[in-house]
């Protein structure tokens, strides 16, 4: 017998670690709600020289929003807008177009995020080095 009538043995021990696992799990943080994902995605590539930030400010013009996403990696920087509809998706990327001529400019693509053979590419220089 333990304390205050309290039996001291493995069985007790055991219970209590249950307790306790149990409490623990309903004490860990939960993940947060996923937010919906666009189903596409205006994609434009553009290499960081001296004309970057007004090139960024076109295409932001453009797509009349900063972009959802941006990831700089070795001189390039990746812009992504996020887009309902593949329409809306095409009149961005149509609206950009005329930044085409310009050798910064070296990927701009509506991707269809859930059928990628359905993406709309309009420039892809992406092998070639200037």
């Amino acid at each position: 017998m333990g304390v205050a009538g309290w039996r001291l043995g493995g069985d007790w021990l055991s219970g209590q670690a249950r307790s306790l696992s149990h409490i623990n799990r309903r004490l860990r943080p939960q993940e947060p709600p996923r937010l919906p994902q666009p189903q596409f995605d205006v994609v434009a590539w553009v290499r960081k020289t001296d004309a970057f930030p007004a090139l960024r400010d076109e295409l932001v013009g453009f797509a009349v929003a900063e972009p959802d996403e941006s990831t700089e990696f070795e001189g390039m920087v990746d812009l992504h807008w996020g887009v309902d509809n593949l329409k809306e998706g095409e009149s961005v990327a149509e609206a950009m177009t005329i930044l085409c001529q310009r050798a910064e400019l070296v990927f701009l693509r509506v991707s269809n995020l859930d059928n990628p053979e359905a993406s709309l590419t309009f420039k892809d220089e992406r092998g070639a080095r200037r």
